[in-house]
């Protein structure tokens, strides 16, 4: 296991519903954040000098808004996997119904109580 998905892990990401995921204009990079556990506050996911960016929906589930703009439903984090290749990294997000993988150079986490 890759030291940043088990600091992710012990900050809380697994069963855990994803409060923002953010990718810049031009895809260079991307931000998915979460509530860590007890009082860790909020847990920033940053990944930059991205190559590759791909997230998925299922598309039997309805994407409904509430009246007020919000979701009317979350993505819960139920597994992630960070593995690195000569210096790339490669970030992996089950959250039904989102899917993801993120293809970087580098992978910081913040905190931001």
């Amino acid at each position: 296991m890759h030291e940043l998905e088990q600091k992710m892990i012990e900050f809380g990401a697994i069963d855990t519903a994803v409060e923002n995921i953010h990718i810049d204009e031009w895809f260079g990079n991307a931000t998915i954040s979460f509530i860590g556990k007890g009082n860790i506050g909020k847990v920033v996911c940053n990944f930059r000098d991205c190559f590759e960016i791909s997230l998925k929906h299922d598309q039997t589930y309805t994407k409904g808004k509430n009246k007020d703009g919000s979701l009317d439903y979350k993505y819960f984090i139920q597994d992630i996997e960070i593995t690195e290749n000569e210096g790339i990294y490669i970030f992996k997000i089950s959250a039904w119904p989102l899917d993801g993988e993120i293809i970087c150079k580098k992978i910081y986490l913040d905190i931001e109580n």
